[in-house]
């Protein structure tokens, strides 16, 4: 009996893992037409923004900078990290910025060379644990975009930020329950290819780094909790956690 719920746990853990790796593979076909880096997808999603960044608000580009090489936003008001002024600075590729004078909430880190530093699983270690945060060096030239032209969200897109907000206070306060509220939620917004919707995958599928065991436990009881493929990842990675399934 003992050698059969081996065999058998083994046989659900390779069709777990064939399952969601499928899933990721047409999602991001899905996504823009054809296959792009997941990874950074991944290790730039709006979760790991709201967790790592520490300068984040709404604001708009004026200008251009010291020959193409940097951008000048004028801030409007500040989500969490005011440095003290109104007026950013913010060395970055010019030909992956907003429009200019365009509305846009942002995602800029001070932690020194953070995105390329760290590896894409790792980042969610940071997203509800400010202790963790606190321990990431400072770079002293000034805060740069997480990620490029995925640091930043156009602000007329109402959806998309009020769950970049919610991230935001989630993530800031280490409140767990709240962070996979919004998630949870986000996951069944309507467009289903929407980055909402992705990112919020992304938060389950790598849950193992910021969820403990006896909130997975908590919450796989919520009976808002219905979507198969999200129970999947979290199973799977309760299993990563424990070597149990729920």
């Amino acid at each position: 009996m003992k050698k059969c719920n081996i065999i058998v746990g083994v046989a659900f853990f390779l069709i777990s893992s064939i399952i969601i790796y499928a899933r990721l593979f047409l999602f991001d076909s899905d996504m823009n037409g054809a296959v792009n880096n997941i990874s950074e997808k991944r290790i730039s999603s709006l979760p790991v923004l709201a967790g790592i960044c520490d300068i984040i608000g709404e604001g708009q580009i004026t200008n251009i900078w010291q020959n193409d090489e940097g951008i000048i936003i004028a801030v409007d008001n500040y989500w969490c990290g005011d440095p003290g002024s109104d007026i950013l600075f913010i060395k970055t590729k010019t030909n992956q910025i907003p429009i200019i004078n365009t509305p846009i909430v942002f995602f800029l880190t001070s932690h020194y060379g953070y995105s390329y530093t760290y590896t894409q699983h790792y980042s969610y270690n940071y997203v509800l644990n400010e202790n963790k945060r606190n321990t990431l060096r400072l770079r002293s030239e000034g805060p740069v975009f997480f990620y490029d032209d995925r640091s930043w969200l156009y602000s007329n897109d109402t959806n998309i930020v009020l769950f970049a907000s919610n991230l935001v206070v989630a993530a800031k306060s280490n409140n767990t329950n709240m962070f996979y509220e919004v998630v949870r939620d986000g996951y069944h917004l309507n467009p289903v290819d929407s980055r909402i919707v992705e990112d919020s995958y992304f938060a389950f599928e790598q849950c193992k780094w910021f969820f403990t065991t006896n909130f997975i436990q908590q919450i796989w009881n919520d009976p808002l909790l219905t979507d198969g493929n999200i129970r999947d990842d979290i199973n799977f990675n309760y299993y990563m956690m424990t070597g149990e399934y729920l």
